[in-house]
């Protein structure tokens, strides 16, 4: 069957960062076919093999090159070009993000051809026509026939302005989803490499500063007055400045004077100028996107405009809107670093799948059949999601994961996850975001009865592993080892092989690997194109590893075995089955390595007990209150 294509438009760098989770959700989705349109709008030679690599997604598919010149010369070479494109192969919609030339370009070429236009951060207002972004957000959400809205004032404006409800979506945000993704996959990066690492490490406490609005920059009163406020705020904090090149510029053209204690330094990639900020004190800023991203990481930030079209970053966010006087700015700054400084919180929805819900929302809206799935009850233990299902139906759902080829992240959740997912968001996020969870550990489905939801049965991964390992020589999956000693990973793969002859085995690897090298890995397993990958490293490395480039390496199913390559090479033994039926097969465990297992058994499981006992209070005093 033909799968609807869809034309994902960017212009510049920015739009890229806000496509990328779209690109990598219908990728995992596969309901819908993709053309990656780049307009040219600005033309950037960091953007190569691997920026797009970094974003998890392919180089684009056509590169109109219709950037340069002014506004109006630049919307209609983009106009010309785009229309020539639908023209020989119309797509099924055009999907713009933002609110640059490209956007209300491409919008006007579909809309003209009849192509529906999906509008991406739809319904942001600041009231400034001097913005030249506002007109064209304003001139996009007037021919738009969907509308993704990252914020509830964007619906509000949608409403007032006559759109029907029925095409107004509330989807959280893509630039939080991409954020997201690339700061899990920062804290794996040598830092070391990141040119603005030297000033991380020579100041224990800084700002950082961005600026590059017309109103702010492109005439010498309006950049003096920033200045000012920016000499004085360095006095008592050093600041670092990544400096726009129109920016960079005028600072030049009308001799304008920082101070010492304000860095000025090149335009910086994505993820060394996240490096930068994430950890700032402060953020002081004239960008949109800039006041999204520091209140999704919960940074101070303070805008030195008069007006934002992001007003949930200041009603529930961190920004502060300072406008551009510098005594308001300093007093703002000092404010945020101080003692009392504003707290916030990241808004709803801003919750890493923003993109999957566009898809979703896309894939109806295009009629596209929805993937064929059996139902599965998901159900809450002590804040980790579960599916309620056996062994036979768990298996049930692997196959329709592998007969759909789409990317699916498996885990099992035991005692130990639980503990450590209290502990870490993060973690919690990855667990409850896998395709499939099952419960490995018979605490966690006694927990699950005693709180009035019980689960049919404990699903162990090393049952699952060795089940899975049958199946895949009876329907002729292509398996990947991944994990575990070199000569343990040789003994699974030797016994299996022998076990099974004629089993398909795509690949296998130790797991041992410096940071540095786990591109090359992923790639290794991407090109050898399993249908099941099998992770046995430690927890949560290898849930963190999966939720990284699952998207990437594109397996249908990807599954943490933990110890299961040494209980399959004969390094370690099972339980008896009677201990394992009775749940002791953890106390069977600490036999075999008391030195090793007792922290885990006795000192960090043991709050899981707290937990429940505090959970079944809680419930049990619900009612009275």
């Amino acid at each position: 069957m033909i799968r609807p294509c869809i034309h994902i438009v960017a212009g510049a760098r920015p739009n890229f960062m806000k496509i990328a989770p779209i690109v990598r959700a219908l990728r995992a989705d596969g309901r819908l076919d993709f053309r990656i349109v780049h307009t040219g709008q600005h033309h950037d030679r960091e953007m190569n093999e691997v920026f797009f690599e970094e974003l998890g997604i392919p180089p684009p598919d056509v590169r109109l090159g219709a950037g340069g010149g002014t506004h109006a010369q630049q919307t209609s070479a983009i106009m010309l070009a785009y229309e020539a494109l639908c023209r020989e192969a119309p797509p099924a919609a055009t999907l713009v993000v933002g609110d640059v030339n490209s956007t209300l370009a491409c919008a006007i070429v579909a809309k003209k051809l009849h192509i529906p236009v999906a509008h991406v951060e739809a319904g942001l207002r600041s009231g400034d026509l001097a913005m030249p972004e506002e007109i064209n957000r304003l001139v996009t959400d007037a021919i738009s026939d969907w509308f993704f809205v990252t914020e509830p004032s964007g619906a509000e404006h949608l409403r007032r302005e006559g759109k029907p409800a029925a095409r107004i979506h509330s989807v959280g945000h893509v630039m939080v989803d991409n954020l997201l993704y690339q700061a899990a996959k920062l804290k794996h990066c040598d830092a070391k490499a990141f040119p603005t690492d030297a000033f991380k490490r020579k100041h224990r406490r800084y700002g950082v500063v961005t600026l590059h609005r017309p109103s702010n920059v492109d005439s010498a009163e309006a950049l003096a007055r920033v200045a000012a406020a920016l000499r004085a705020i360095s006095e008592e904090l050093p600041l670092a400045f990544p400096v726009h090149p129109r920016t960079r510029q005028n600072i030049e053209k009308f001799g304008i004077d920082f101070g010492p204690g304000v860095e000025l330094m090149p335009p910086q990639a994505y993820m060394s100028f996240l490096h930068l900020w994430k950890d700032a004190a402060v953020v002081l800023t004239d960008s949109g996107g800039m006041q999204e991203e520091t209140t999704a990481l919960g940074v101070p930030c303070v805008t030195i405009r008069e007006n934002t079209e992001r007003p949930i970053t200041v009603e529930e966010g961190t920004n502060v809107l300072a406008g551009t006087e510098p005594r308001a700015v300093i007093e703002a700054a000092k404010q945020a670093i101080g003692a009392l400084a504003k707290r916030g919180r990241r808004p709803a929805l801003w919750d890493g799948r923003a993109a999957e819900r566009i898809v979703e929302l896309l894939a109806q809206h295009l009629g596209a059949p929805k993937s064929p799935s059996r139902r599965v009850e998901r159900i809450e233990v002590l804040g980790c999601q579960v599916d309620n299902l056996s062994m036979e139906e768990t298996l049930g759902v692997i196959e329709e994961f592998i007969a759909s080829g789409k990317a699916h992240q498996h885990v099992v959740v035991n005692v130990d996850k639980v503990v450590k997912a209290r502990r870490a968001p993060e973690l919690r996020r990855i667990i409850n975001e896998c395709a499939l969870i099952n419960v490995d550990g018979m605490p966690v489905v006694w927990a699950s009865r005693l709180l009035g939801r019980p689960l049919k049965e404990r699903v162990a991964g090393v049952d699952l592993f060795e089940a899975l390992m049958k199946r895949s020589w009876e329907r002729k999956w292509r398996v990947f080892l991944l994990g575990a000693r070199e000569e343990v990973v040789s003994l699974v793969k030797s016994r299996y092989e022998k076990e099974y002859s004629g089993l398909a085995v795509a690949g296998y690897r130790n797991g041992y690997w410096k940071p540095e090298e786990e591109a090359a890995v992923v790639e290794q397993i991407r090109a050898a194109r399993p249908d099941i990958l099998f992770v046995a490293i430690s927890s949560p490395q290898k849930e963190q590893f999966l939720a990284r480039w699952q998207a990437h390496m594109k397996v249908p199913f990807a599954m943490g075995v933990g110890g299961s390559f040494d209980v399959a090479a004969g390094h370690v033994k099972r339980a008896p089955r009677w201990m394992q039926r009775c749940g002791f097969e953890w106390f069977y465990r600490f036999l075999q390595e008391p030195r090793r297992m007792f922290k885990r058994y006795f000192i960090d499981d043991m709050q899981f007990f707290g937990m429940l006992a505090k959970e079944m209070l809680r419930r049990q005093r619900a009612p009275e209150t």
